[in-house]
């Protein structure tokens, strides 16, 4: 496993109160059952949900090894979920904040394989 990519839907979301605190214990679960105190854990803002999205925003600075995809300028198809405009660029968003945690991580670990080239690494994704 190299990372979480993790999309919440807006019907389970907790309450703004309690958001941040149950997603920091479901990625502090997730590590301890991959045994990996350091799995890079990205997850995606919700649509309309503002209290829910200002706690979202919290969690890179709660928690290590984690960033959120932002949902600024997303649109959607039936008021709830995203269109698929907005799905390609929310994951464009998901690969940009994946890639800056694994370039962290190789960094910081001198157990991981160095790349050979700085080629090895995606910087951007090209497909927009």
């Amino acid at each position: 496993m190299k990372g979480v990519l993790w999309q919440q839907d807006n019907g389970v979301s907790q309450t703004p109160e309690t958001h941040l605190e149950t997603l920091t214990n479901f990625v502090v679960k997730l590590r301890s059952d991959f045994a990996d105190t350091s799995l890079p854990f990205v997850t995606g803002q919700l649509h309309d949900s503002p209290k829910i999205n200002a706690e979202i925003v919290k969690l890179p600075q709660t928690i290590h090894g984690t960033a959120y995809a932002s949902s600024q300028g997303l649109t959607t198809a039936d008021c709830t979920h995203f269109d698929s405009r907005s799905q390609l660029l929310l994951g464009e968003r998901y690969a940009e904040q994946m890639i800056q945690l694994q370039q962290k991580r190789y960094a910081a670990s001198p157990l991981w394989p160095r790349p050979t080239s700085s080629s090895s690494i995606p910087t951007s994704m090209p497909w927009f």
